[in-house]
């Protein structure tokens, strides 16, 4: 099947999503990583151009020193750059594999998170959250800036509720003709009052897996086992939630 050239949008959405995950990047590294894991007949010129053309694109996201500090006053109107906002709007597209939530403080309201869809043609993943009122049946979601920072699209990820935010770990992504396929073992932290994603860098996680499963006891979050590119997993890790760190992983007993 013949390489096909990305719509303006298509690459932008790219684009932002390799910033979001690798802000160090620039043009070469950019037009590289499009190169490995999409199908798409792309120019480095192209993406050099784009990048000139939307300033928004060279925005690296925000850090986790601004979230820190985002009481000061620079670092506040920086922090407010990046926040979400909550918009009414038709339900999701069809997907599978999503995540679902209890809100934090509606507890008539679930939050679903990412998802696959095949429509026959392509594989389609999202990364994006939506809100359901279960009392009257209105879907929201949330819109967000350009330049903000958040996860890339996947499925078969976890997603938990702690104080007033959701966590996700791990997925799975693979490009719309299935020629590429990768897991994941970001984690990123959602805060609902401000709808604002922070991505947590955290030494010492579980390996990139999908499939996992995630419960919370008391100030822990316990995930185990899951799927790799080449193996089912049985190993057991916990994360400490107020103090953002993995503790050792556990194994499970010899036979």
């Amino acid at each position: 099947m013949p390489d096909v050239v990305p719509s303006r949008d298509e690459l932008v959405a790219a684009i932002r999503e390799i910033r979001n995950e690798h802000p160090e990047f620039g043009i070469k590294r950019i037009w590289s990583k499009l190169k490995e894991t999409r199908a798409w007949e792309l120019s480095e010129k192209r993406v050099q151009k784009l990048l000139k053309e939307e300033p928004a694109l060279n925005d690296r996201g925000v850090s986790d020193h601004l979230v820190r500090d985002a009481m000061s006053g620079t670092a506040e109107h920086k922090r407010q750059e990046f926040m979400g906002c909550e918009i009414s709007c038709e339900r999701p597209s069809p997907r599978a594999y999503i995540s679902l939530c209890t809100h934090p403080t509606k507890t008539d309201t679930l939050i679903i998170f990412g998802g696959e869809h095949y429509n026959g043609v392509k594989n389609i993943f999202h990364n994006d959250v939506y809100f359901l009122n279960i009392s009257d049946g209105q879907w929201s979601r949330i819109s967000l800036p350009d330049s903000a920072a958040r996860p890339e699209p996947r499925s078969a990820h976890q997603a938990w509720i702690w104080s007033d935010s959701m966590y996700i770990f791990g997925g799975e992504w693979s490009s719309p003709g299935g020629q590429k396929f990768k897991v994941l073992n970001d984690l990123w932290r959602l805060d609902i009052p401000t709808l604002l994603w922070t991505r947590l860098e955290c030494p010492g996680g579980p390996s990139p897996r999908s499939g996992h499963r995630v419960a919370v006891a008391g100030t822990r979050a316990v995930l185990y086992g899951g799927l790799t590119a080449t193996k089912y997993c049985q190993d057991l890790h916990v994360f400490d939630l107020p103090a953002h760190r993995w503790r050792p992983r556990v194994d499970p007993p010899a036979a």
